[in-house]
């Protein structure tokens, strides 16, 4: 009997022991699941605010600007290259008649009347220094084929014979300016300009002056060709 109440007694104990790990187990999982609930229910009720460090930044609207005046004039001598001045040679002899030069020259115009009849400026590629006739050839027939086309008159452009076209295309310039002309190209009727359109000083054949062939009656004044830097040095 008394074997049996030792074994009733440990018995007890362990009983014991055992319902009071139940009861610390059963309070710790209560605390681990009180946890979560209060971590839920702060994620889902606290407002989703970032932190100060990563919130958006204002918008700029406006900035202060500062102006500085820069004045880096200074003052230089500008030299001028000016081309040479060129002679006009007449090819007429005679009385001028009339004087059409103040406004400046004009090729395909009559530029002076010698003996009431028109001297035409006339320019050409090539200076023209004889009378030309039908079926004339030579690079200053060609020159005055082109001529003759660029004033829109009828010719051959681009070709060196005097042909037909080229005898009618004359004729009427002439007529334009006031003068007959059986076709030829009488070199007393023109007064050959390198440009299609001149100034001239110096001018010499003015209304009842005498005028000879290879005289000078007038010149072309030199132009600006360009400025340049007096003593000028590279600077930064």
């Amino acid at each position: 009997m008394l074997f049996r109440r030792e074994r009733g007694v440990k018995g007890g104990d362990a009983g014991k022991r055992r319902r009071h790990a139940n009861v610390a187990v059963w309070v710790v999982m209560s605390i681990i699941v009180a946890a979560a609930v209060s971590v839920g229910a702060c994620a889902v009720f606290l407002p989703d605010r970032p932190p100060a460090l990563l919130g958006a930044s204002g918008e700029i609207t406006e900035a202060k600007v500062s102006t500085q005046q820069y004045c880096g004039s200074q003052t230089v001598t500008l030299i001028p290259s000016i081309s040479t001045s060129r002679a006009l040679l007449g090819n007429s002899n005679g009385t001028v008649t009339a004087d059409y030069s103040s406004g400046g020259l004009a090729s395909g115009r009559a530029c002076i009347r010698v003996n009431d009849r028109a001297v035409i400026a006339l320019n050409t590629a090539i200076p023209l220094y004889r009378d030309l006739h039908v079926e004339d050839r030579g690079q200053d027939v060609r020159a005055f084929n082109n001529e003759l086309n660029r004033l829109g008159y009828l010719s051959d452009p681009d070709s060196d014979r005097y042909s037909w076209n080229t005898q009618q295309g004359w004729k009427q310039l002439m007529a334009d300016n006031g003068s007959d002309s059986d076709g030829t190209l009488q070199l007393a009727d023109i007064l050959w300009i390198p440009e299609p359109n001149i100034s001239v000083g110096d001018w010499q054949a003015t209304a009842g002056a005498n005028i000879t062939q290879g005289t000078q009656i007038g010149e072309i004044p030199g132009a600006l060709v360009k400025l340049s830097i007096k003593n000028a040095t590279p600077s930064d």
